[in-house]
């Protein structure tokens, strides 16, 4: 379905099922029904300032391409599976005409019909109109300022209409999804290949997955998501202060605050805030904002055996030296806080001793005989046994998109037994930002890993070791014990303190996988992807 300048009146003749199998009539001249199929249009909510579309009375609208197809559901009084209705160009040029092959069906005088848009062949004949499935990931646009990727695969549409003894019976189409013009102005020539708009708050509030009842338009969700992604096919290319449109198809949601994140075809992230309208079904929506530099999400393949690539910075981090990088508790995805021991996402405290703390977990818990936690009921476990990060609680996909996710701990293990780790330090008199680790693979390609230090909760308010000292989460949680997860870790050192003057010489470092990291410390993150 394309996007129209204005609301085209579409002419369709079409035959139904009833669903049952004592369906007698044949379809005859005398009980033909031709079928007026209109489509309303997107409702613009907002002052519409500037824009590459024509705008008529504030509005979006669409018209059918040839070869569209709707599904069409007998509802009463009679019942049965779907049939679909393929729309081909009238001769008279009086619009589209849909035609139907599936022979004895027909439209019934006095029977109602309930009907939708986009038709989904994949239906069983025990799928009901109350069930239709609606999924909104995926989205891609071809282009600069092209909307055919919501026609064609998330304009959802429904109606129900009654056909009348005579004439024609009419389906008025209305939006079950809004669109969001995204207006976008970035700081450089760029060339974007991908838009993603998270919930500030990281809460799962996009319904990106649902079921769809065609007679009253309701939506019933299936899974929510924190984000919701656009990609840009081939990229489109921009100059720096143009403004370029991109369009993003959503279900109705309310005006929580979003982060929006802009990525170009070399890497670079522009990112911003924005607080939108309550948005509703059948309305439009522009979003108008200008994203300033953020780093960079560049992968690097070492060439591992597992074909895992490494980012080229860490989560937050504007350059290679870690500068900005965030820390995160394990399962959180927003950045790590002091008192993190009394307000864990996952979990309370249960006793403190000195510097041991065991908390009572609510998520990610296993088998480890910690009998006394709240994972057990006496002996018996009763926890969940999860024991890598859902894409949800990870932090690295929640900051950066689905694209990329936290490291598995056999994928830390694999980089620090298939990699050449060399120390470098630029200058031994300050070391901080100016100590790292040169990990180098077999193929020649590398990556940095800055010793930007950890938080714990042991001393909130002190970044340990920043100068000389990293720890970098992994997805997967410590099967012996479910207060903690594994981390790489690694320190520098000298054999006295007098040996930071000697530049280049002297220094040591020291790795290892460690699995006793408590989950509720904050740690830097390295993301991965395939």
């Amino acid at each position: 379905m394309k996007l129209n300048k204005s609301l085209l009146l579409l002419s369709v003749l079409i035959a139904s099922c009833s669903g049952t199998e004592d369906v007698t009539d044949i379809l005859t001249e005398e009980t033909e029904h031709h079928a007026i199929v209109n489509v309303s249009p997107y409702i613009y909510d907002g002052e519409v300032t500037r824009t590459n579309l024509t705008y008529t009375n504030n509005s979006i609208k669409f018209s059918w391409d040839n070869d569209e197809t709707i599904g069409v559901f007998p509802i009463i009084p009679y019942s049965g599976p779907q049939a679909y209705k393929r729309l081909e160009r009238s001769s008279k040029g009086d619009g589209h005409v849909a035609t139907f092959d599936g022979a004895g069906w027909q439209i019934r005088s006095g029977a109602t019909y309930a009907a939708y848009y986009p038709y989904n062949g994949k239906l069983t004949s025990d799928t009901k109109y109350d069930e239709i499935p609606v999924d909104m990931t995926g989205q891609v646009q071809v282009g600069y300022n092209n909307l055919d990727h919501i026609g064609k695969n998330y304009d959802y549409m429904c109606t129900i209409a009654t056909a009348p003894d005579k004439g024609d019976i009419v389906f008025n189409f209305k939006h079950v999804t809004s669109v969001v013009q995204l207006e976008v102005t970035l700081p450089e020539d760029a060339v974007i290949t991908n838009v993603i708009i998270f919930d500030k708050q990281h809460e799962t509030v996009f319904v990106d997955k649902a079921k769809m009842n065609i007679c009253n338009r309701s939506i019933v969700s299936v899974h929510k998501s924190s984000m919701i992604e656009l990609g840009v096919k081939n990229g489109t290319k921009v100059e720096a202060g143009e403004k370029v449109l991109l369009y993003v198809a959503m279900l109705p949601r309310d005006s929580r605050p979003v982060d929006i994140t802009v990525e170009t075809k070399d890497g670079k992230c522009y990112e911003t805030s924005y607080t939108p309208k309550d948005m509703k079904a059948g309305y439009a929506y522009r979003w108008t904002i200008a994203p300033e530099y953020a780093g960079e999400h560049v992968a690097i393949d070492l060439g591992l055996p597992s074909g895992t690539k490494w980012a080229t910075m860490n989560v937050g981090a504007k350059s290679l030296d870690g500068k900005g990088s965030r820390y995160f508790a394990w399962g959180e995805t927003l950045p790590w806080s002091p008192d993190k021991e009394n307000n864990y996402k996952y979990g309370s405290v249960r006793f403190r001793l000195s510097d041991i703390i065991k908390m009572n977990f609510t998520k990610y818990t296993y088998d480890d005989g910690d009998y006394a936690s709240s994972w057990y009921s006496g002996n018996k476990f009763i926890g969940d046994g999860l024991t890598t990060l859902l894409p949800e609680d990870d932090a690295a996909t929640q900051n950066w998109g689905s694209k990329w996710r936290m490291p598995t701990i056999e994928e830390l293990k694999e980089l620090y037994e298939e990699c050449e780790w060399q120390l470098v330090v630029t200058d031994p008199y300050t070391r901080l930002y100016s100590t790292y680790l040169k990990v180098i693979g077999k193929n020649g390609n590398y990556i940095i890993m800055p010793f930007t230090g950890f938080y714990t909760v042991i001393r909130p308010d002190v970044n340990y070791f920043l100068d000389g000292f990293f720890s970098y989460q992994s997805s997967t949680l410590n099967k012996k014990d479910s207060n903690r997860n594994f981390v790489l870790s690694g320190f520098t050192w000298a054999d006295d303190e007098e040996e930071w003057d000697k530049p280049g010489e002297h220094f040591e470092e020291e790795l290892m996988i460690d699995d006793s990291n408590c989950r509720f410390d904050g740690n830097a993150i390295r993301p991965v992807c395939k």
